[in-house]
């Protein structure tokens, strides 16, 4: 018995929901979110094999709701994104003032060597 086009697109959104609501829960844990990213593309994969109009998945309330959890992911991400970068700028000064330092210590070695 083949499923009914529009039972298979709810199954569909129903599941890329629930890898949207896992993947905001592993960004919020600090945890690998690429298997689950591909399972999504996946997942849309399928959806555009479907051979929906735009309009008809546009109408469907439990895509309002995956919109707004994408942006939920989207604005995570980039909150993320942006501490990640923040540490890196961190991480990048104190290796230029090792950096620094150690050109001082090894300067002030060569002045106080008994000649």
């Amino acid at each position: 018995m083949k499923k009914d086009k529009y039972m298979e697109l709810y199954e569909y959104l129903d599941n890329y929901k629930e890898m949207t609501l896992q993947l905001i829960s592993k960004v919020n844990e600090d945890n690998d979110i690429n298997e689950l990213l591909d399972q999504r593309a996946k997942i849309l994969d399928e959806i555009k094999k479907i051979n929906f109009y735009k309009e008809e998945i546009n109408e469907n309330k439990e895509v309002i709701s995956i919109f707004e959890l994408d942006k939920k992911l989207e604005i995570l991400l980039k909150k993320k994104k942006a501490e990640v970068k923040k540490q890196i700028d961190i991480i990048r000064k104190n290796r230029e003032a090792r950096k620094k330092y150690n050109g001082i210590n090894g300067n002030l070695k060569i002045f106080s060597a008994k000649g």
